[in-house]
């Protein structure tokens, strides 16, 4: 994942900014956007954040053939194409009389029309199907389709249980405190492991400390979610920690420390 905003060429060029920016293991380039209501110019305004993306893949003075290939994902929540009922048009550099030809590969643009996309769960052919289903009916997904889809697709399984958590939390924001939390004791346990290995030996001491510190963090993260009463099964699934362990932890969360009587 890279950063979402496409540098500017000059001090008055309007700033861009994507949904997201990636780049996979062969280079290439690509930028995904979610556009939730129809937009005039909506295809200029694609194909000129893609030109801003495309012409900043390289320095000045730079050989072209370092220009990777940039791919456009956008997901649109309106009927973008009139003469199509297809939810998936991918537009190419080709040539009019013989579309065999192709100009470049460099350049490829996806129109994700989600309003076309109509599948049922019993009919989803592909990923990307897959995909689509869950983004359109994540709010309404009963448990049992919620299981189908997740013995698709691990990632989408991922997407499911960060879904959950995030709404099944009163204040989103909690979320990024746990994982806040969770890297601060990680840390914590590194900077611990530094110190004693001045006298246990500076390697041992450091995997002594990631161990401790990842299990601390994986924990205190365990213990924040436990005390809002997160279900036990998405805490498991988050934290990797096993139940007997989050049982055990739910026990001392659930114990309330004793009151001192002064004598």
């Amino acid at each position: 994942i890279l950063n979402p905003e496409i540098p500017k060429n000059k001090k008055k060029e309007k700033l861009s900014i994507l949904d997201i920016k990636a780049e996979d293991i062969l280079g290439d380039i690509f930028y995904i956007e979610m556009q939730a209501y129809s937009e005039k110019d909506f295809a200029k305004r694609t194909l000129f954040y893609w030109s801003k993306l495309f012409s900043s893949t390289i320095e000045k003075g730079e050989e072209y053939e370092k220009i990777p290939k940039v791919y456009s994902f956008n997901f649109v929540n309106f009927n973008f194409l009139e003469n199509t009922d297809h939810y998936h048009s991918v537009f190419k550099l080709k040539e009019i009389s013989n579309p065999e030809i192709q100009l470049t590969d460099a350049l490829e643009i996806h129109i994700i029309e989600l309003r076309k996309f109509r599948s049922n769960l019993s009919g989803l052919n592909n990923t990307l199907e897959e995909w689509l289903y869950t983004i359109k009916q994540i709010s309404t997904l009963e448990e049992e389709q919620m299981k189908s889809l997740q013995k698709k697709s691990p990632k989408i399984k991922k997407a499911i249980n960060a879904v959950k958590f995030v709404s099944l939390d009163e204040n989103s924001r909690e979320y990024y405190e746990y994982h806040l939390k969770a890297e601060l004791d990680y840390n914590s346990g590194i900077n611990g492991a530094f110190r004693s290995g001045k006298e246990e030996g500076i390697k041992e001491g450091i995997e002594k400390g990631i161990a401790k510190g990842e299990t601390l963090a994986k924990e205190k993260t365990a213990i924040s979610m436990l005390k809002k009463k997160l279900d036990i099964k998405l805490i498991q699934e988050i934290t990797g920690i096993s139940i007997k362990q989050l049982k055990e932890l739910q026990k001392k969360v659930n114990t309330k420390p004793k009151k001192k009587v002064n004598l």
